[in-house]
């Protein structure tokens, strides 16, 4: 048959024409020509034509029948007692001894034009097991495996047949997907898919995987000549085949790897890449891996499609950690060291005549750097970017080309396509994934430093020069948006190495670069047109183009990236089916989508999707699915093609995802690292995020990384705020004396406006994110408590302890803002704190405290109050009993520790709406207390053990005291907020503790031995409580409260009365309780002893309260005497030993005598004090290194300049000082009780002249005598001129304490009348 005859065959139309003509049926023909004995060319020219005809799917599955049938090759068993003769045979007796192959070429011609079409899973049955297995077994064993030993006329010849017999065991694999199935009919002996044979084959040392490598080493063989050969297209075909082999099975090994451990079949498969390390047994070393990678080196100008399949396959071996040794030995003797590095390097220099084969080798290449860079050193890859195998990777020394005789490795040729990428000369996809390796060895521990210090110093400084030219495009692209947010995390790293390594210059440089570098931006293409007058730069940029007519607006280069970059949510419209159910459409697309290979979102496999449905499809039966294939295939098309744009969205959303992501690391990175950024910068950045996130279309999946950004933004412009208060504040001892702030505002130049835009914007935003968007609002809860605590006047120092009184809110500026949109913000709010995640409950509460703070708590109290938040609030603390007795009883691990964070979190809600009167009172009327009472968690205080400083979770005594002491703190909120005159408060708070009454008496029994400042806090907290909540009022209640209820107070300010005598502040007193404490091992022990000093000296002025409450009879204010008319300390000496005092009067004047005397000493010796530190203070700058190393932690001191160690000194004495000023408070006010005490005592005791009187103070007339004969002993003059100088100290403008002088005549009158 002439060969002119083809043509028609290769038209479809032809094809069907001739195959389906009744008269001539050609296939049948055509196959019985071939089973008879004809010359070999007429048989080998039919095959041929068959191939042809087979090239139409319709044909090609009745041509898969009429071979079968034919027994062109003998598949089936035959009755007959003759051999069966085929194909076979004439390879076996005719064609080897003519050494031509016409029919065995024509044959595999035809099976590959079958398997490019199809492939029957059922052929043969019910004659033999189904499947093409022997015609898979003819070509594997009878062809292929005995090519190399056949005689050939035509060297040609051979690798023509190989080339076709593995580009048919090729095709085969790509048709099969690794399936259970195959394995458990395996054991059946059932049939399997097409393909499954082979890649167990090539899985296995078997014949067929030797036969593969042999052909890759004759093809190198040959190669590696530079002759060239006749048989040369061949064999570079065969060797191409060879090489997609196996990358097919690599793609496959994994998933079937797994199959065959979870179904625990006998099969025994092993990893090719084990395989391919094995030893030649041809030159007996493990070489099989440098005849492959030795393709790569052919790459650019001759082979470049297997430069990309070497390279891949290289890169999935060189990823196996065990082979890194293996793999440095052979590449790294002579002179396959030169080979096949600068293979590599010349593939990624050179330009590729085929600019896509080019783009693939590149991107094998860079991928394969990629997952070398975190191997374990020394690796391959190393090795191939410059590093040193030999030292540590720090230490490795890197160098342009050329100098010290540094040859050209990978880094280089990495970084001359990045710099050749500003000139716009590289694909993006490869300046993408250049881009990418870069950030992945930056991000390497080791690696960074040598890399960073080449980049600066041999490249002049690359990551400036590539910064600067940023953005790339307006409009990027995806690959460009990947390419700037790994160059984005490159300068990050860069400045973040810098700023640690203590290089500021360089991570100045870089900010500078980020923040305030200008570029241009057209505003018609651009969202810039649409935005606000920024400021005087953009009015002037403005009025420019406007008389120039051109419209451009100059932008630093922080916004004009974000800017580049959109957050609108992109989605594709789901199609309309009528023959596909959409609820199993979306379940198959479910399985079908499989994981990205560099992490990105798992995409829809559109071939194993396409494979599915065909499957399906071919196994409808029936009139009806026959007549509807047609419109199941139109809508099949439909399904592709959504998948494919919804994997396009995907990718597009997870690009902007990392963009976006990389963007808000450098911010912070920053803003963390370095101080070289203007507020002003910060304030444009904010405005701008809340101007993309507020936008109707923008997606929650992009806005979540730039709402945490947010919060970092705020948190830095208060930080710099508070810095600039501080330093202004240690100016002088006077400001910082002065109890009045300053606007933190005014500090950073942020106005009012501004403020205003930034707060709205962030409403809006919460308003607009649903309550499933718990991390969002988190993040938005976290920056609007920023801002108004940024929009606030600071408060005065807290005068909690100093008498009992807490400090009231804050005044506002910003929060008339949030709480102008009314209802519905606090609706969100409040629904926020009582649901939802935990932290989000307990930043959402967090933020009602502020607000409450700094406004009036009108409106929210109203709301709360209207719609039942506050009783749902009491409700889950109610709930919350359960879990905190827990956290005190039982072992607690760290996920238990949010309930008592949220109980924490709801008590200090309610304590800031205590503070005022109405929320007092709304919190009275919901019965707070009393379900405090109820509360069972308070009366398991555990004993105090030893505690682990460096522990983790704190101790259970540690927690109960957390549990414990917001409760105090919220009764001592309510007596402040509604008045020492409400009796109803005071009765509950007594009520709440009574309702603990073995708890509280055992907190006040242990303060005879205190153990540490929390013992110390704990019974400072109480006794404040008890000196507000006891007076006149409640305990003489006889009428209407009960002697039970006036006992048990009683009972209580007993043991309040033994402990007075345990607290004169005396400086042995406080030194004993410091040293027992622990707080001289504090390093900061000078703010810590400070620290323990107050709350002590708290202790003995709640002390003193309580017993002035004691002195009230009911009738007439303060009457009555509970000391002892004694000045002697034997009589009070019992108070010491912890036991019950039966009496009131166990305990003698003279400790009131002592306290006036220890209060007037440290009143004056801590004057004296503060005027020192304050002088030093002044003059911190100028303190010799010796004086400054006595206010700094032992760790500053050793390991820091002496910058910083002043700095850390400056804010010690400051805080010293601060400290040093309430205790002088204190002082003072100890002192003012004490001698009311002694006053009205020694009134009484003086005045019992018969016995009567001595009677009714319930002293003896003789103890009366004796006490008046020992007042001029122990109230001697220098007594009183102690006090007077003390009493000068505790006035103001110099002149003495009038209150105290007056009380000291009164005394003097007593004791001399």
């Amino acid at each position: 048959m002439p060969c002119g005859l083809y043509s028609p065959f290769f038209l479809r139309l032809a094809r069907v024409s001739l195959a389906e003509n009744p008269v001539w049926t050609p296939l049948v023909t055509f196959l019985g020509l071939v089973t008879c004995s004809v010359p070999l060319l007429l048989k080998a020219d039919l095959l041929k034509a068959l191939s042809a005809f087979a090239k139409s799917r319709d044909i090609a599955s009745t041509l898969w029948y009429y071979v079968e049938m034919a027994q062109v090759i003998p598949t089936a068993p035959s009755t007959s007692k003759f051999p069966q003769r085929g194909i076979h045979t004439d390879l076996e007796e005719v064609e080897s001894r003519s050494e031509e192959y016409p029919v065995s070429r024509g044959f595999l011609e035809l099976l590959n034009a079958l398997v490019e079409v199809d492939v029957p899973l059922h052929l043969g049955a019910p004659n033999r097991t189904p499947g093409i297995d022997p015609y898979v077994k003819f070509v594997v064993e009878s062809v292929l495996m005995k090519s190399h030993s056949r005689a050939y006329k035509k060297s040609s010849d051979k690798w023509q047949i190989c080339e076709l017999a593995v580009k048919f065991l090729h095709k085969l694999l790509m048709r099969y997907e690794p399936a259970v199935g195959d394995i458990q009919h395996r054991e059946r002996d059932a049939p399997q898919q097409p393909g499954y044979s082979v890649l167990v084959a090539m899985l296995q040392d078997s014949p067929l995987l030797k036969m593969i490598l042999y052909l890759i080493e004759e093809s190198v063989r040959h190669f590696d000549e530079y002759v060239d050969f006749p048989e040369r297209k061949a064999c570079e075909r065969t060797a191409l085949s060879c090489l997609n082999i196996f990358n097919r099975c690599i793609q496959m090994q994994e998933i079937f790897l797994e199959m065959v451990r979870s179904e625990g079949s006998s099969l025994r498969v092993t990893s090719l890449g084990t395989l391919l390390l094995g030893v030649n047994q041809r030159t007996n070393r493990p070489d099989h891996m440098l005849k492959i990678a030795k393709f790569v080196s052919y790459g650019s100008e001759y082979m470049p499609d297997h430069a990309v399949e070497a390279a891949s396959i290289l890169a999935f071996v060189a990823s196996i950690p065990s082979a890194q040794q293996q793999l440095l030995a052979l590449f790294t003797e002579e002179p396959n060291d030169v080979i096949i590095r600068h293979g590599i390097v010349e593939i990624l220099d050179d330009a590729f005549e085929n600019e896509e084969q080019g783009r693939k080798v590149k991107l094998c290449l860079l991928k394969m750097l990629q997952q070398g860079v975190n191997l374990p050193h020394p690796s391959l890859v190393h090795f191939l970017l410059g590093f040193s195998i030999q030292k540590p990777l720090q230490k490795s020394q890197l160098q342009n080309p050329g100098v010290y005789g540094t040859p050209k490795n990978c880094l280089h040729s990495l970084l001359n396509i990045l710099d050749e990428n500003l000139k716009g000369l590289v694909d993006a996809a490869v300046v993408m994934e250049g881009y990418k390796l870069l950030h992945v060895i930056l991000s390497h521990g080791t690696m960074s430093y040598p890399v960073l210090r080449f980049l600066k110093g041999n490249l002049r400084n690359f990551l400036v020069r590539h910064g600067e030219a940023l953005p790339f495009s307006a409009s990027p692209t995806m690959e460009q948006q990947n390419s700037t947010a790994h160059l984005l995390l490159c300068i990050a790293i860069d400045i973040r190495v810098s700023s640690l390594r203590g290089s500021t210059s360089q991570a100045q440089k870089l900010a500078s670069v980020i923040f305030t570098s200008e570029r241009t931006v057209d505003i018609a293409d651009g969202e810039a047109g649409q935005r606000r007058d920024a400021g005087i730069s953009n009015l002037l940029s403005r009025t420019f183009a406007s008389i120039t007519g051109m419209p451009f607006v100059s932008r630093p280069r922080v916004l004009a990236l974000l800017d580049s970059v959109d957050v609108s949510q992109l989605a594709v419209p789901i199609p309309e089916l009528e023959l596909f159910d959409l609820g199993q459409l979306q379940s198959l697309l479910k399985e079908c989508e499989m994981p990205s290979e560099d992490g990105g979102p798992s995409v829809v496999n559109v071939r194993h999707l396409q494979r599915r449905v065909e499957r399906e499809l071919s196994a409808l039966e029936g009139t009806m699915a026959l007549a509807q294939r047609q419109a199941i295939m139109q809508e099949f098309k439909i399904i592709l093609k959504y998948s494919i744009e919804a994997n396009g969205v995907k990718q597009q959303m997870w690009t902007r995802r990392c963009f976006i992501d990389s963007w808000r690391q450098l911010i912070e990175t920053i803003l963390l690292s370095t101080t070289n950024y203007s507020n002003d910068i910060l304030v444009q950045i904010i405005q701008e995020v809340l101007r993309k996130c507020v936008q109707d279309s923008a997606s929650q999946e992009l806005n979540q990384p730039l709402c945490g950004l947010l919060v970092i933004a705020v948190t830095s412009l208060r930080v710099q705020a508070m810095k600039k208060q501080e330093s202004e504040l240690t100016d002088s001892l006077v400001a910082f004396l002065d109890e009045r702030r300053t606007d933190l505002l005014s500090e950073i130049g942020m106005s009012p406006s501004a403020l205003r835009v930034i707060l709205k914007g962030i409403v809006e935003w919460i308003l607009k994110t649903g309550p499933s968007a718990q991390r969002i609002r988190i993040n938005l809860y976290t920056a609007l408590i920023g801002c108004l605590r940024l929009s606030a006047v600071n408060p005065s120092r807290d005068s909690r302890g100093l008498g009992g009184g807490i400090t009231a809110g804050l005044q506002a500026i910003g929060v008339e803002t949030v709480l102008e949109y009314g209802d519905s913000f606090l609706s969100a709010l409040f629904r926020d704190s009582a649901s939802g995640h935990d932290v989000q409950r307990m930043l959402a509460l967090s933020l009602l405290d502020t607000i409450i703070s700094q406004a009036p708590i009108g409106p929210v109290a109203s709301y709360a109050a209207k719609h039942g938040y506050i009783r749902h609030l009491l409700d889950i603390l109610s709930g919350l009993d359960e879990s905190l007795i827990s956290l005190v009883c039982q072992e607690l691990s760290v996920m238990a520790m949010k309930y008592l964070q949220l109980y924490s979190s709801i008590m200090s809600f309610f304590t800031r709406m205590a503070m005022t009167s109405r929320g007092s009172q709304l919190l009275l009327d919901c019965n707070l207390l009393g379900r405090l009472s109820e509360m069972n968690a308070f009366s398991h205080r555990p004993q105090a053990g030893t505690v682990d400083e460096y522990a983790f979770l704190s101790s259970p005594f540690h927690r109960f005291q957390e549990i414990l002491f917001p409760a105090f703190s919220l009764c001592l909120a309510m007596l402040s907020g509604l008045g020492s005159e409400h009796r109803i408060i005071r009765e509950q708070v007594l009520g709440f503790l009574l309702a603990h009454s073995e708890t509280i008496s055992s907190i006040l029994r242990s303060g005879q031995t205190l153990n540490d400042l929390h013992h110390l806090e704990e019974l400072s907290l109480l006794t404040n409580v008890i000196s507000k909540a006891t007076n006149i009022e409640v305990i003489h209640k006889g009428a209407d409260g009960t002697n039970e209820i006036r006992d048990q107070i009683e009972r209580l300010q007993t043991i309040c009365l033994s402990l007075l005598p345990a607290y004169v502040p005396t400086d042995v007193a406080i030194d004993r309780v410091l040293r027992f404490s622990g707080v001289e091992d504090d390093p900061n022990s000078n703010i810590a002893r400070h620290k323990a000093t107050s709350m002590y000296l708290q202790v003995c002025l709640n002390l003193l309260n309580i017993v002035m409450n004691m002195t009230a009879d009911g009738t007439r204010i303060y009457s009555r005497t509970v000391f002892t008319a004694s000045f002697t300390m034997a009589d009070f000496g019992a108070a010491f030993t912890g036991t019950r005092p039966q009496t009131t009067r166990s305990v003698a004047l003279g400790v009131v005598v002592n306290i006036i005397s220890a209060a007037a000493k440290r009143l004056k010796t801590t004057e004296v004090a503060r005027d020192t530190l304050s002088r030093k203070l002044e003059v911190v700058e100028s303190l010799p290194v010796d004086e400054i190393n006595q206010f700094v932690s032992k760790m500053i001191s050793e390991g820091s300049s002496i910058s910083e160690k002043r700095e850390a000194a400056r804010q010690t004495l400051t805080k010293v000082v601060e400290s040093q000023v309430v205790e002088i408070t204190q002082c003072r006010f100890i002192l003012e009780v004490s001698l009311v005490l002694l006053w009205k005592h020694m009134e009484a005791f003086v005045s019992t002249n018969d016995t009567m009187n001595a009677s009714r103070l319930n002293i003896s007339f003789d103890a009366s005598f004796r006490f008046k004969e020992d007042i001029t002993h122990y109230l001697d003059e220098t007594f009183y001129k102690q006090v007077e100088e003390a009493s000068k100290v505790s006035g103001t403008a110099g002149k003495p304490d009038d209150f105290n002088l007056l009380f000291i005549r009164r005394i003097r009158k007593i004791t001399q009348g």
